[in-house]
């Protein structure tokens, strides 16, 4: 056809198609009103560390979880001029999440990156702990770790707001804060 100009994405995988499709529910049930047209397509990079942690955490949070990056880096402080070394446990995973009650440990590993010797010892020390732990090669990768664990649903805390309002004071002014 004259003048029509057709957009081609590359083919997503299952597991790329699947974060981009609970993507687009979350967005229609948080803009109901909003119209197919004028939404905008999630994008993500599938190919980059950095893509793939933010993926990851899209994926579990999407799900009902919740999850965060973890930077082990430290920071530089500009009035001292210089940097400071992060309080992060080194070897801590670059992501912590809860999905159904079970903690998550997740390193992404990208193209070559192998694990540090202090990496494999953290990675024990949580899976000992009772901690699920995945090394995440890709979101193709983690995605299939992700559905092969067996989560079972732990029961949820049955205490109300006022209830953990009350328990942290308490805690607080057992502290002397």
């Amino acid at each position: 056809m004259k003048g029509t100009f057709y957009y081609t994405m590359a083919k997503l995988s299952t597991a790329q198609q699947d974060l981009v499709n609970l993507k687009e529910g979350y967005d229609r049930i948080k803009h109901p009103n909003l119209p197919g047209y004028a939404r905008i397509k999630p994008k993500y990079e599938w190919t980059t560390t950095n893509g793939i942690t933010y993926a990851i955490i899209e994926y579990i949070d999407l799900r009902g979880g919740w999850a965060t990056r973890i930077s082990t880096e430290g920071r530089f402080i500009e009035s001292l001029g210089k940097r400071v070394q992060s309080s992060v446990k080194k070897g801590t995973p670059d992501i912590m999440g809860v999905y159904l009650g079970r903690h998550l440990g997740i390193e992404v590993k990208n193209g070559s990156d192998k694990m540090s010797d202090k990496q494999i010892e953290v990675q024990l020390d949580m899976v000992r702990a009772g901690s699920l732990y995945c090394i995440a090669k890709s979101f193709d990768h983690f995605h299939e770790w992700f559905h092969k664990q067996d989560f079972k649903q732990l029961p949820s805390s049955s205490i109300s707001k006022a209830d953990h309002r009350a328990m942290i004071a308490y805690e607080q002014s057992m502290l002397g804060l």
